[in-house]
C-alpha cells in the first residue's frame, strides 16, 4: 500500500534537493552570480541619476558586498543602499560604509 506524501514532506524534499544541488553544483555557479551582482550593482552606481551616488566604490568581502565613499546626506546613503540591494542576491549582506557629510 502506497502512501502519497504529504504537503510538508514534499515541501521538505523540495528544499533538501535544492541544498543538495546547490552544494554539488552551487559553488562556482554561486560564484560566478555574486561576480555578476557586483558588476551590476557598480553599474546602477555608476548610472544613478544622483550624481554624488557615483562615487560611492563597492568591493565583495566573504559574501558581503562593502559600500564606502561619502555623501552629503542620509536621504542619499538610504537611495544608495536601496539601489544596491536591488541587485544583490540572497546571502549577501551589504556592509554600508558610507559617511554623511553635510
Amino acid at each position: 500500500m502506497s502512501m502519497a506524501p504529504t504537503s510538508a514532506s514534499y515541501t521538505t524534499a523540495r528544499y533538501f534537493t535544492a541544498d543538495k544541488l546547490e552544494g554539488e553544483a552551487g559553488s562556482g555557479s554561486r560564484e560566478r552570480e555574486v561576480a555578476r551582482a557586483e558588476s551590476r550593482v557598480r553599474d546602477t552606481l555608476v548610472a544613478s541619476a544622483y550624481h554624488p551616488i557615483r562615487h560611492i566604490r563597492c568591493d565583495l568581502v566573504d559574501h558581503a558586498l562593502v559600500l564606502r565613499g561619502k555623501l552629503p546626506s542620509f536621504f542619499l546613503l538610504q537611495v544608495a543602499q536601496t539601489l544596491v540591494q536591488r541587485e544583490l542576491p540572497a546571502g549577501v549582506t551589504i556592509d554600508n560604509r558610507i559617511e554623511v557629510h553635510a
